[in-house]
């Protein structure tokens, strides 16, 4: 079995292979989505600092501070230090190069609690989406028109699960 290296993080056939399950869920996952010879990633990280002159910009993973090239520096406007995302990244030429940024947290309103099927409908970003949840517990007292800050990461078969809350 082989192991890639990707902005300092070993990926191998599709799992970050860091400081343990635990600190790959709250920041530094990865995943493959067509195996461990795929050329496109996927991190979560933490934003430390931004270098829009330069199309750069610093971030933690999986406890780890790594420098990432953007494709357009236009994908640095709206991030901002401690902004935790998912960066996609691709090699090109050689270099590894991040393709796409979006958010790993966000705000919402729980329309729906199914703690049966593990899921809450959530309202966040103008639409209603059914979020899996990683831990029963997060469910606590939660109720139905609560608003919550939360995490999430999108799984193998575009299954996004909440594994946070704020």
């Amino acid at each position: 079995m082989r192991a890639r290296r990707y902005a300092g993080v070993a990926v191998l056939f599709g799992l970050t292979l860091a400081a343990g399950r635990g600190a790959c869920a709250a920041e530094g996952s990865a995943k493959t989505p067509s195996g461990a010879n795929s050329s496109r990633h996927e991190l979560k990280v933490r934003i430390q600092s931004i270098d829009d002159h330069r199309g750069e910009f610093k971030a933690e993973v999986a406890g780890r501070r790594e420098t990432f090239r953007v494709e357009s520096s236009r994908d640095l406007r709206h991030l901002q230090e401690g902004d935790l995302v998912i960066v996609t990244v691709e090699r090109r030429e050689g270099n590894d190069v991040v393709t796409e940024i979006r958010a790993a947290a966000l705000s919402g309103r729980i329309l729906r609690i199914n703690e049966r099927g593990r899921e809450m409908t959530i309202a966040a970003e103008g639409h209603d989406e059914v979020y899996g949840v990683e831990d029963q517990k997060l469910f606590g007292d939660l109720r139905e028109g609560d608003k919550i800050r939360f995490e999430f990461e999108e799984r193998p078969g575009g299954k996004k699960v909440i594994t946070a809350l704020h």
